[in-house]
């Protein structure tokens, strides 16, 4: 871990990040934070917790947060390098990375005795107990620029169909298959084509392949924001929280729930085995903290995520979320490595 240091003075610096006492020249010894790394996605929910939760626990605990971020896949990338010595104090990604790291031996047992404000979460949020928590939710389903359909006097997507709609062509954009929109739509295809999940998965790379011809990226490196705001797509498949972010700054893009269904997934919060036994401490108060009434309903109203709490209403219910399609990631999983190079092979490279 990376050690920083600041200086005061020509005369006395302080080292951060080290849990030692340094003793001065002149017999003092003073105590220094400790990193804190938590590993997630970035903005806007960097953005989101570094102006609530994140300052709040660095205050209650006296330690500097190091926040690394990236897509699930690299999260569950790095836990899987750190096996042997792991650096991250907590991990949060979606749920099938989070349970492919659990069959991999990797997270932490939760003691939920620390964790009271896990009382009032939906039964669904406490699936993966003991290794982590689903603390909230999200769905891929469609989006449009409002603007640019208003200007064009095109009609709003109501279908995944919509998404071959001819007007639309090299204006689409979606994702790859490490990120787990790609693999909801890919999903979404497979429907269309009336194939069967996960053992017949032809009609959904076939509506891939077709769908390949007419995007103007698949997205791996978290550009859609911007294509966005250049108006080089005007719609796509996204996730509910993404859209109705930009759409609370002032982007004129609105979600829409498919007639046949929006593709859902949790996001889960959980702790990486093998760390020492005062992070794990106060990894599970980070936890808490993130259950609680008041973090949910910001993370509800700056990022878009729907609350897995009682505590919180008015940002859709347990309804809402066990409506959505959600996905059985113990199966898909084992079928995910394969889907990943078909889709290298058959959909990326007809771009």
């Amino acid at each position: 871990m990376k050690t920083k240091i600041t200086c005061s003075s020509r005369w006395i610096c302080t080292v951060l990040s080290v849990p030692l006492l340094l003793t001065g020249l002149f017999g003092f010894a003073t105590a220094h934070a400790k990193d804190f790394v938590i590993a997630s996605w970035g903005d806007p929910y960097k953005a989101c917790w570094a102006e609530s939760i994140i300052p709040e626990f660095e205050t209650k605990h006296g330690v500097e947060v190091v926040y690394t971020e990236g897509f699930s896949s690299k999260t569950l990338g790095k836990l899987r390098a750190q096996k042997a010595k792991p650096e991250i104090d907590i991990a949060m990604f979606d749920d099938g990375p989070f349970y492919q790291a659990v069959q991999l031996g990797l997270m932490q047992e939760l003691d939920f005795s620390k964790l009271p404000n896990a009382a009032d979460l939906y039964a669904m949020a406490r699936e993966p107990k003991p290794h982590g928590i689903l603390f909230a939710a999200a769905g891929t389903g469609l989006w449009y620029n409002d603007k640019i359909f208003k200007e064009k006097g095109w009609a709003p997507p109501t279908s995944w169909t919509d998404l071959f709609r001819p007007e639309f062509n090299k204006r689409i954009s979606t994702h790859t298959i490490a990120n787990s929109n790609g693999l909801m739509v890919l999903r979404a295809m497979n429907d269309l084509g009336g194939g069967k999940e996960p053992e017949n998965m032809d009609p959904g790379f076939a509506k891939m392949k077709e769908l390949a011809k007419i995007v103007v990226t698949f997205d791996q490196f978290g550009e859609t924001p911007t294509l966005i705001q250049q108006e080089s797509t005007v719609m796509g498949p996204w996730n509910n929280d993404r859209v109705w972010n930009l759409a609370n700054k002032g982007v004129p893009i609105k979600f829409v729930f498919p007639k046949e269904g929006v593709y859902g997934w949790r996001e889960a919060i959980a702790i990486p085995k093998g760390r020492p036994a005062d992070s794990v401490a106060m990894a599970h108060d980070f936890i808490n903290m993130m259950l609680s009434k008041k973090q949910q309903q910001h993370n509800a109203k700056c990022i878009g995520f729907f609350p897995m709490t009682r505590a919180v209403t008015g940002y859709g219910s347990e309804e809402d979320i066990s409506n959505m399609k959600l996905t059985d990631w113990g199966k898909l999983n084992k079928y995910r490595p394969g889907w990943s190079e078909r889709w290298a092979k058959e959909v990326e490279r007809r771009q």
